[in-house]
């Protein structure tokens, strides 16, 4: 079912907000009254707030920090407006009520303030998703609190049961998929990236499934691009384990019990020339591995693309399953729309052709 807009007219152009078929995103029935003119200040410690991205919660009394692309939380309020205090130097933040985009706030160094709505309808809750839109460069962002009216408060934040964890690059992570000029790094991967028009985020939104993108550009499993032959310290088989990517800090992956991941990775590996297939594969495995042990029972879907790792790939998964291994399948992703102007990575319609085949393996693996 679609949740119904309430108190707006903005037309929905979110699909990191799409809600299941489930009477628990089913807005509830508000028997209170709230005073606009007064300010409730909720701390990021609250135990409401539904963390469902990857985020750094170590001193969530005074702030979050998030940096992978796509992370999210979820909230659901009472009241008339909704308020967020974030210091984002780098990237752009989307926040969704009750599944339409009201506000693309841009970054700006030093703390702010910023004012989403205040013309909610206050007989319903609404559900609000702020959503990390782009790829952090230099300092993850913070998120230091929200406000509601005086006198509301947060109620119990619905959430979808399927989960997913996408692993991959620049393909995934959107880099340049909505420039509409001439695009260079780093605006590639923060002002022209929009982690949710991507392949990933409209194939969990499809599956009503909630989800993890845990996406650099230019990263491999086993080296980055332009490194050496030698392994990359922070490639993907190292980075997944991350809270945010680049720094120490691990993620407690009980927080996010996932029931499938979906990877796609390799592109920059090979990306400067030849690399011995047994260190791509040692690396890919390593990665496999790391989750069927932080996440029992875990689904594994490898995508293969163009004529560089594919087969690679491939083999990989038959021997796999050879051995026994019942947990892990491969499909082929075809050719996708290129941006030109986004340094030749896909675009928003190369993504929704992608989000086709994904989702559609995605359903063969899970019987969704």
């Amino acid at each position: 079912m679609s949740l119904p807009v309430l108190g707006s007219t903005h037309q929905s152009v979110s699909v990191a907000s799409t809600v299941a078929a489930s009477d628990s995103f089913a807005p509830v029935a508000i028997h209170k009254r709230f005073d606009p003119a007064s300010e409730t200040t909720l701390l990021m410690s609250h135990p409401k707030i539904k963390y469902i991205g990857r985020f750094d919660q170590s001193n969530a009394s005074t702030s979050v920090r998030w940096g992978w692309p796509g992370s999210y939380f979820r909230v659901r309020i009472e009241g008339t407006s909704f308020k967020i205090a974030l210091a984002e130097p780098d990237n752009h933040t989307l926040v969704f009520i009750d599944g339409v985009k009201r506000a693309d706030i841009p970054p700006k160094r030093g703390k702010q303030k910023v004012m989403v709505a205040a013309d909610l309808d206050p007989n319903w809750s609404h559900d609000v998703v702020v959503y990390k839109r782009s790829e952090y460069a230099a300092d993850p962002g913070r998120i230091y609190n929200l406000f509601l009216d005086g006198g509301a408060t947060l109620l119990s934040a619905p959430e979808h049961d399927r989960k997913i964890v996408f692993v991959g690059d620049s393909f995934t992570a959107g880099y340049g998929n909505i420039a509409t000029s001439q695009t260079s790094f780093p605006d590639s991967m923060t002002h022209d990236e929009d982690t949710s028009q991507t392949y990933a985020a409209y194939s969990a939104n499809r599956l009503n499934a909630d989800y993890q993108i845990i996406a650099t550009s230019g990263t491999g499993i086993f080296r980055n691009r332009t490194a050496s032959l030698s392994q990359s310290p922070d490639s993907m088989a190292n980075e997944y384990i991350r809270v945010i990517s680049g720094l120490t800090a691990s993620y407690d992956f009980s927080q996010f019990e996932a029931d499938l991941v979906h990877i796609f990775v390799g592109l920059n590996d090979y990306a400067e020339g030849d690399l011995p297939t047994d260190d791509y594969i040692g690396n890919y495995l390593k990665l496999i591995n790391g989750f069927r042990d932080r996440n029992p029972g875990i689904k594994i879907l490898c995508a293969g693309f163009g004529d560089r790792f594919a087969d690679s790939v491939a083999a990989m998964v038959a021997a796999e399953k050879t051995a026994g291994k019942t947990d892990i399948e491969y499909y082929f992703l075809p050719d996708m729309e290129l941006n030109p102007l986004g340094d030749w990575h896909p675009s928003v319609q190369g993504h929704r052709t992608a989000a086709a085949y994904a989702t559609a393996a995605i359903q063969d693996v899970m019987n969704w």
